[in-house]
């Protein structure tokens, strides 16, 4: 089974161009092939359609990437970022008998590590929308608790 899940996640991640794209929401699966271009969003729901269509069950996970420097440069391999790095991400999850829910991220063609948090995990992506909102100037007083007194 593990055999199987890094080839479909490096398969997705070598067959599509990764793209940063600002508009909102999600391409349909079939838009995403056709382009052969997708976001982190785009990428991970077409995972999650690929594995439903063979019988998986998945959901779709969104939340943040950090990728940290590593202190000390790696004797071989890839030496990672450059320095440190969090962003907003996607990525989806497979629910696997005897091991449970398991994060592939075809944007890297990776399985989901610790940098990988969890903000929200869904079987639709529009149920993963943001909380939204305005940021307005506020003040806020504080003032010393005395015993015996209400709080204000």
């Amino acid at each position: 089974m593990i055999d199987f899940l890094v080839m479909l996640n490096q398969q997705i991640n070598r067959s599509l161009q990764y793209s940063v794209r600002l508009e909102p929401g999600i391409q349909s699966c079939e838009e995403t092939l056709t382009l052969k271009n997708g976001s982190c969003r785009d990428m991970a729901w077409l995972m999650c359609q690929v594995l439903r269509h063979l019988g998986f069950a998945t959901r779709f996970t969104s939340g943040y990437l950090i990728q940290l420097k590593a202190d000390v440069k790696p004797l071989d391999g890839p030496a990672g970022v450059e320095e440190d790095f969090t962003d907003l991400h996607a990525w989806a999850e497979v629910y696997l008998p005897g091991a449970g829910w398991v994060g592939l991220d075809p944007t890297s063609g990776l399985f989901a590590g610790e940098g990988h948090i969890p903000l929200s995990c869904t079987p639709n992506p529009s149920s993963a929308a943001p909380i939204s909102g305005t940021l307005e100037k506020c003040e806020s007083t504080l003032t010393p608790y005395h015993a015996g007194h209400a709080h204000r």
